[in-house]
């Protein structure tokens, strides 16, 4: 069951890139721009996981620069394809990634790449193929056409923005930008991490022993965090940082999926954050990679 959402993901991931490739390029913006957001229906499931996974456009990417393979099969698709994304779907900094890819790409700004399919639970990141290239063995890294290797996500991120700076996912001017990479970097370090290693000591997809001293630590340290941001949200903004998506929406959005996919039950008491995750994981530009 897990491969076969995988496999219909990448199918959906793949058509919505090409989607995306055919619209005109977008005018750059700020973070109070507004933009349409999708709203839950009355009744829908907060935090609770709901299938959503469609393979509804789905179809061949021959010739359209765009590739997902294994590691047995890395291969360029065309020439001018020089990235190569090493990735795994539904792991949170992947999956933090993959949604930072398809906000771009909804918005007209289509990265070309080679991803590469890497099975962290048939322990694939060890493989002397995989090591050769990023000795810290895990993912995603990304691979540039120089050769040079990427290995830590916000680090891509970063290297995408620079490169691809339109429209952004950080925000323009420093006081946006301080304040977007604040909101990411408490998500991440204090929410995903969390969850990660909660969901890796008591139902470890990679196979790791139960560790309850590491469930009870990172359960009482992620609380606060976890209220702040709920407040932060209760202001009525669509999104984490205002009117449009950024990186701390893709960051929170991947910390959300992992805990259901390790059926992690957050605190109660969070309203605000689950009416922000009923909103975002049902947007057409998210729900392909959201599949848990």
């Amino acid at each position: 069951m897990f491969q076969e959402r995988l496999d219909a993901h990448q199918s959906v991931v793949a058509a919505r890139e090409m989607r995306a490739s055919t619209r005109p390029a977008p005018v750059a913006g700020t973070l109070n721009q507004s933009r349409p957001d999708a709203r839950t229906p009355n009744g829908a499931n907060r935090f609770s996981n709901s299938k959503r996974t469609t393979a509804e456009g789905a179809g061949s990417v021959a010739g359209q620069g765009l590739a997902v393979v294994g590691v047995a099969g890395i291969r360029s698709v065309r020439q001018e394809i020089a990235l190569k994304l090493f990735t795994q779907r539904v792991a949170p900094n992947p999956t933090k990634l993959e949604l930072f890819l398809a906000e771009k790409a909804a918005l007209g700004c289509v990265i070309p790449l080679e991803r590469v399919a890497v099975n962290l639970m048939k322990g694939e990141q060890s493989s002397p193929a995989i090591a050769a290239l990023n000795g810290l063995q895990r993912v995603p890294f990304l691979q540039l056409d120089d050769g040079l290797v990427i290995p830590e996500s916000l680090a891509i991120i970063e290297y995408f923005e620079e490169r691809w700076p339109e429209p952004s996912m950080i925000g323009t001017g420093a006081q946006e930008r301080a304040r977007v990479r604040a909101l990411e970097r408490s998500i991440d370090s204090d929410i995903l991490y969390a969850v990660a290693m909660i969901v890796h000591a008591t139902n470890s997809p990679a196979g790791y022993p139960p560790n309850r001293g590491v469930v009870s630590w990172f359960s009482e340290a992620m609380k606060r965090p976890l209220a702040v941001l709920n407040q932060t949200l209760g202001d009525g903004r669509a999104f984490v940082a205002g009117a449009r998506p950024t990186i701390a929406d893709c960051s929170l959005a991947a910390a959300l999926q992992f805990a259901r996919f390790g059926k992690l039950q957050l605190p109660d008491g969070l309203d605000h954050i689950a009416a922000w995750n009923e909103r975002y994981r049902v947007r057409d530009e998210v729900k392909g990679i959201l599949i848990f």
